[in-house]
This record gives C-alpha cells, structure tokens and sequence, in this order.
C-alpha cells in the first residue's frame, strides 16, 4: 500500500490520523474484529467506553519487532576449538619486547588520549546495538504531544486490534529515538543485510574469548577480568564475515565483469615474465595441484575462484608512527582477482575486523578463528547466486571458492602468525636455515648473520647463492617433533634449533606451502630498512661505524648537493 497516497482530505477525516503509516478506520457503531483477543490487554476496553481519564494505557513493548536475519552474534561459537599456545618468554628473542615500543607511554602535547573505561553507572547510550528507548511515562508523554487532539473512543479503539498496537510501538520507537551517526550506521547494515560478529576480548587485547578461551573469566595472561561490574564485557572485536562481502561482489554485473581479470592474466602468461602474483612458481604449481587429494578439482578450476591476500600489522592511530596507547592491528584481505590498478584502493580493500588494543595481541591466533573457519568454508566451496557479467544481468548458480595465496606483513607480524622465533633468533629466517652469530653488547646480546665468521679459526662461510632453503615438508616434521616432545627443555631444545615456536594455524588450509606464501615484504624490507639503514651508513651514522678500510662515505656537503640536485630532478 502507498503511504504518501493519501489526499488532503483524508487528514480532515477524524478518524484517522498520520503516523507515517495507515491506521484501520472503526466508526462509533462498528462492530469489534471477532478475532480480537482482549486478554492480552492489560485493560480491555468496554463497548461503551467512558472519558479517556478513566482509560489505563496498556503496557506496550517498545523493542523493535525481530529481523528477517540477527545481524548481530554475540559470541557465535566457531569449528576450532584448539590451537597451539603462544610461545612463552623466549631467551633467544626480544620479539615481545620490540613489539611493546608501540605501546610505550609518552608525554608532550602528541602523546595518545588515555583510554578511559567505562563505569558501571553512567554509561552514555550511544552504542548502535544499546539504542535508548523510552519509558512508559516518556511514551505517554510523545503520543498526547503528537496525537492529543484525538478523540477518546479513538483512542480506545486504536487498542482493539494487536496489529495496529505493534505498529504503533514500532512507529514510536522509531521517531523518538536518538538520531546519531551510530543509529544510522546500524540501520544501514540492517538494510545491508551483513551481519556483524561481537566476541569479547580481553581489555588489553590479549587474546579473544573464544574456542579453547570461551569458558574464561579472566585473560590467562593479563589476567584482567573479562567483564566490568554489569557483567558486560570490557571489550569486544568485531568481526565482519568474509563469505557475504565476497557474496556481494558478484550482485553487481560490472564488478563481476572486473574480477574476470585473473583469468585474462591467465591467457596472458608468458614463462620467465614477472608482471603480477599470478606469474608466480607458488600460484602456478596450485593451479596443477588438487584440492582434496581424492576429488579431481584443481585450485582456480573456475574462473569464479578468487585468490586473496591476507596481511595484518600493528598501527596508532594518533600523531606517533610509534610509542603510543593507540595500537591497533587491522585484518585485511586483497582481492587478487581485481587489476593491480585499482585491488588496493580503499573501497576494494576487505577489512574483517579491527585487533583493537591498546598492546599487541598475546596470543594472535584466537582473533584469526573466526576468518579461519569461513576461509576453510571456502575452500569446500559455497553454493550461489550471481548476475553475469556478459550477457549482463543474467542470474546464475555457482560454486564460489576463495584461496589464500599470500600472507604478507613486516617481520614481526609474519613471526607472529607463523609462530617462529623472529630475527634475534639464533635460526632467525623463515626462508633459510642461515645460523645466527651471538654478539655480546653492554647490556644485551643480539644475533647476527655475517656470510663469513669473523675472527681466527672461523671457517665456515655461507655462500649467498646457495644458503639451505626450508622446506614446507621440512616444517611439517618440526612440528611434529615439537608435538612429541616430552618434556619442555625438549621442546625448548627443538625450538631453539629450527627457529620454530609452533605450528600455525593457516597449516589447515591446503593453499598454503611454507614459507614460499609467506614472501618478505619489500616495503618493510628495502624502502623502510634496507635504504634508511644504508644512506645512514654512507653518511656515517649507523651505530656509530665508521667506513673501515673503505672510501665510500658521503661528507655533508655532498650529501647537501645530492638532496638539492634530487630535488630539482622532481
């Protein structure tokens, strides 16, 4: 039915009136519904019904009627239950310790705002999911503001029908609510029809209550409580499930026309040219490699397969690239599928959840779970609907599958997710089985990989061009040497001499070959290391070395000439 339909005249009729929808009309002398059910009223109306003074207003709910589809899961429980732990404090590793520089306290005008923790009692209702609602004298209150000129048998016969009452407190509820950018929000993702997974998390973000962690009432490393003095949790991650965002994109016939861009590269392929990710030795041997050994589909069969990227790292979010209270390790995913061109602008960008703070996760695992498990329901394959890209707007069924073909991050995010020592390590590299040299300082000791050992008597030398490259097989069995030992300076032993903590848990999906998915990030590695590091070397200022026997270095006065001489150039 149109609701704006409605004439001019209709307003001037006195038995009805606008609440944005429309009311069933009832004369003096009409007959009550016979399926009207007066004991659910609190006060049934009489035939003959009196002044409205002597009327009590039944008692109406004003929460919202329930949804098509809960868009919020609170806690949903997940297929993996058991991981390995994270490695305890480590000897052979200040890993925890260079992760905790961005967590440090500063003070100055840039420092972070403090966290202030909400208080048992004077909560502020802004939350799209805690949306304030009226009492009952506050309802009272709205509708004789609003409908009071109406008269009393009115009112009273508005009641007589249960329908017209749920329509009521819907309409209520939803034009005297708080309009806020967060209501909004949530009624766009009702409209939206995503749902959004809410687990508890340990205030400090140590780990995420779920799985082996669900039962706890208190972090097992922080040992903070999980929950503030109204039982509620301190706090939570948010989780946006994979599967219905990658739903979505094959809803729109012209992104479903742009992710055919895997497959034009495929008929592109020229052997010994490295344009993009799907030249790659590690993609092409998946597409040669089954899924399931017994079942005869190859990875990216379809053209409808995507392959994605995953890559987290720790951030703050104010002022300070490091060293503040806002730290923060988004979980993102790269649509491969898509041209180099525009897979990495924002709106392409797949953003499952936000590891919210203010430390460094403990144990990092337990916020990968929920993407995990939607990551091995892909693998199976999920049946669905799309729209055709060519003829365009023809709607279709297929099998959507998604593949994890790369995960990327710096040093030490990949040492967290892969669960190995990191790189003040005495076997330090995920890629190779170089051995560390142990250098002792003044107050700490570091490891050190030099090609050649230096001193008298040193003679084993590591050829670059051919260092001992780890293997995925090789992985495998250290994990299960590390499962089968027996006691724990056994494990410690283990660890120590392959460079492992444990095993991971992107092991369980079959795209995944270490370390050859775990590629170093040339970002991280050349244009925020290696480069800084060496101009520091030319101008003699790293770590106070000098040039030695050589001649390289750079005066100021030149380095002044190459700054301007560069600038100039751009």
């Amino acid at each position: 039915m149109d609701l704006d339909s409605e004439s001019d005249s209709d307003n001037n009729n006195n038995n009805s009136f606008d609440m944005g929808v429309e009311i069933a009309h009832y004369k003096e002398n009409d007959l009550l519904p016979a399926n009207v059910d007066f004991s659910e009223l609190e006060d049934p109306p009489q035939q003959n019904p009196g002044d409205l003074g002597h009327f009590k207003m039944p008692s109406l709910s004003l929460d919202e009627p329930p949804l098509p589809h809960n868009l919020i899961h609170h806690n949903p429980p997940v297929n993996i239950q058991t991981w390995p732990d994270p490695p305890s404090d480590d000897p052979d590793s200040n890993l925890e310790d260079e992760l905790e520089l961005s967590c440090q306290i500063i003070n100055g005008p840039d420092r972070d705002p403090e966290y202030v923790e909400r208080d048992n009692v004077d909560v502020p209702h802004v939350d799209p999911d805690d949306e304030p609602r009226l009492t009952e004298e506050e309802m009272r209150e709205a509708l004789e503001f609003n409908f009071g000129d109406m008269l009393d048998n009115e009112w009273v016969e508005m009641y007589h029908n249960r329908r017209t009452l749920q329509l009521l407190a819907t309409c209520i509820c939803s034009h005297f609510s708080r309009q806020t950018e967060f209501i909004a929000y949530r009624r766009l993702q009702i409209l939206s029809g995503l749902e959004t997974c809410v687990y508890d998390c340990c205030i400090n973000s140590c780990v995420c209550y779920l799985g082996k962690y669900q039962e706890l009432d208190k972090c097992p490393f922080c040992q903070e409580p999980r929950c503030n003095g109204r039982g509620k949790a301190r706090r939570v991650f948010r989780y946006t499930p994979l599967i219905p965002q990658l739903q979505g994109l094959f809803q729109n016939a012209q992104m479903a026309k742009k992710l055919r861009y895997r497959v034009e590269s495929d008929a592109k392929y020229k052997p010994h040219v490295i344009f993009d990710v799907f030249d790659s030795d590690n993609y092409l041997r998946l597409q040669q490699t089954r899924v399931h050994p017994n079942h005869p589909y190859h990875f990216f069969d379809n053209p409808k397969d995507i392959a994605l990227g995953l890559s987290t790292d720790g951030f703050t979010l104010f002022k300070r690239r490091r060293r503040g209270l806002s730290c923060a390790w988004p979980i993102i995913l790269i649509n491969y599928n898509l041209d180099p061109s525009i897979r990495t602008h924002l709106e392409n960008v797949i953003c499952v959840g936000v590891i919210p703070g203010p430390k460094q996760p403990k144990d990092i695992n337990s916020f990968f779970i929920p993407l995990l498990n939607e990551l091995l329901e892909l693998q199976q394959g999920v049946s669905m609907r799309g729209i055709s890209a060519e003829p365009e707007g023809i709607l279709y069924e297929f099998v959507l599958r998604a593949f994890i073909i790369i995960i990327f991050g710096d040093i030490l995010a990949i040492s967290k997710l892969m669960m190995i020592k990191g790189h003040n390590a005495f076997l330090p590299c995920r890629t190779c089985l170089i051995e560390g040299q142990l250098c002792q300082l003044k107050q700490t000791a570091v490891y050190y990989m030099p090609l050649r050992l230096p001193g008298p008597g040193q003679i084993r030398q590591w050829s670059h061009d051919a260092l001992p490259i780890r293997t995925h097989e090789q992985f495998l069995r250290q994990y299960a040497k590390l499962g089968a030992a027996r006691t724990q300076a056994e494990r410690e032993e283990i660890a120590r001499n392959s460079g492992i903590n444990g095993e991971p848990i992107f092991t369980q999906l079959r795209s995944i070959d270490l370390p050859s998915n775990f590629p170093y990030d040339i970002m991280h590695l050349l244009f925020e290391n290696l480069v800084p590091n060496m101009v520091k070397h030319w101008t003699g200022d790293f770590k106070g070395l000098d040039e030695g026997t050589g001649t390289y270095r750079i005066s100021k006065a030149q380095w002044m000439m190459v700054g301007l001489l560069t600038a100039r150039a751009t």
